[in-house]
């Protein structure tokens, strides 16, 4: 299964800019905007993300951080584009290749959906394979345009969408 990440991620989800010096001050952006887009108190959003980055980094590489969390009272699955202003400096995050952070794509699952959980996340991996992607984000103006892209990607990634080959 390769489901289309636009389906889990909002236009309000796609947030452009982010101004945070430290992944900490990231995370709370996120749950303050996991809070009002999605009904979950932002210290609780907060909190969840922070204990699954403590277990073991969610970097990818490439500049890219897949943060992502199961979540009771979370009514659907859903994703959030969060693009930094600056990247954060390796000092203050790690990463696999030393590049330093400058997206993040957060998964939220409901608690009881382990198989879309692992599903979407398989996803994004599958979608941030390219080392390309990271660079044509950052050049999209707005989030009409980071959605279009991820479409395009997503068709670019998925080999049954391609006639069974990889580009």
């Amino acid at each position: 299964m390769n489901p289309d990440i636009r389906h889990f991620l909002a236009p309000e989800d796609v947030l452009l800019d982010i101004d945070a010096p430290h992944f900490d001050a990231l995370l709370g952006v996120l749950g303050a905007h996991i809070e009002s887009r999605h009904g979950v108190a932002a210290q609780h959003g907060h909190a969840i993300l922070a204990r699954r980055e403590a277990l073991s980094s969610t970097a990818i590489g490439a500049g890219v951080a897949i943060p992502h969390a199961r979540l009771d009272g979370l009514a659907r699955s859903s994703a959030i584009y969060a693009r930094l202003t600056r990247p954060l400096p390796t000092s203050s995050y790690a990463t696999p290749d030393g590049i330093a952070l400058r997206h993040a794509m957060v998964l939220l699952v409901p608690q009881p959906k382990n198989q879309q959980h692992l599903d979407l996340l398989a996803t994004i991996c599958r979608l941030f394979s390219s080392r390309r992607l990271p660079d044509a984000l950052l050049a999209c103006n707005g989030p009409a345009q980071v959605l279009a892209l991820l479409g395009h990607w997503h068709v670019q990634s998925d080999p049954f969408l391609l006639g069974g080959t990889m580009p």
